[in-house]
């Protein structure tokens, strides 16, 4: 505070205070910054050294030690290589991101192309975390992130890939149920799990249950021939015996009686034009 700096340079580094050293220096200078950069760097404490790196004006190695300091200072790297947006940054941190001797979390692909508003490349890393998610069972966390990655590319007026469209579609489909069977909507609900259960390899995690409340609500909205349908898949070997007890007789009896047609799809009006559409 009284400006005699190198005196409290000297303090700092002769009792170890040399966060509050920097703390309370203002404006620091790009010397200054460095000097404190390389106490840090020489103490192994290489997030903090990254931070002075960066206001000593050096990105380069400030990105390194980012890097070196693990994932704990990863959200500094990202906002780094936002704000400076140099290419050889942005392919060094995108490198440390995916090499496969020390493998990271996606999750920190997805936001440094969200930081950078590379949403197109961030769609394609949603779609793969929203896979390690839905094998995973956690089907909220990738609904979630599938979601935010959609309104963004709305908002930008960037087109919504086909894959990442029905990826959420599906995923939407199938967290409506509970919603719809507290509310009695059984069609609804079988319509739905209908369509979940035409891609049930998405839902490794819980596959026969999914497959059984399809057969279920499809037998409580009179929904023959897909009660039928999705009953006879259970009787498959590979999900026979993992049939809950309490339904399994219920679910070999509507496998014993085929039905050929199925009961037409309620149709409501469009609300742009009133042309009544599925």
């Amino acid at each position: 505070m009284a400006g005699r700096k190198e005196e409290a340079f000297n303090i700092a580094v002769t009792h170890s205070e040399m966060e509050s050293y920097a703390s309370h220096a203002t404006d620091l200078s790009s010397e200054e910054a460095l000097r404190i950069a390389q106490y840090f760097e020489g103490k192994s404490e290489f997030g903090k050294a990254a931070i002075y790196y960066e206001k000593s004006g050096n990105v380069q190695k400030a990105l390194k030690l980012f890097m070196q300091g693990g994932e704990e200072f990863l959200e500094k790297a990202i906002e780094l290589v936002a704000r400076v947006k140099q290419d050889a940054l942005t392919r060094k941190l995108v490198d440390y991101l995916t090499e496969d001797s020390t493998p990271k979390d996606p999750i920190w692909l997805f936001r440094l192309y969200m930081a950078l508003g590379n949403i197109r490349q961030a769609a394609i890393v949603a779609i793969t975390i929203a896979n390690q998610e839905q094998e995973s069972g956690n089907y909220k966390a990738a609904h979630s992130i599938l979601y935010q990655t959609t309104t963004d590319l709305r908002n930008q007026g960037t087109p919504i890939p086909y894959d990442l469209y029905q990826k959420l579609m599906i995923l939407h489909s199938y967290l409506s149920v509970k919603r719809l069977v507290k509310m009695n909507e059984h069609e609804d609900a079988a319509r739905l799990l209908d369509r979940v259960c035409k891609n049930i390899s998405q839902f490794p995690a819980h596959d026969v249950t999914i497959l059984t409340s399809a057969v279920v609500q499809a037998t409580r909205a009179n929904l023959k021939a897909t009660a039928f349908n999705w009953s006879k898949v259970l009787m498959q070997n590979e999900y026979r015996n993992k049939i809950a007890p309490n339904y399994k007789n219920k679910i070999e009896n509507v496998a014993r009686k085929p039905v050929a047609e199925e009961i037409e799809d309620r149709k409501t009006p469009c609300p742009f034009c009133g042309v009544r559409n599925n």
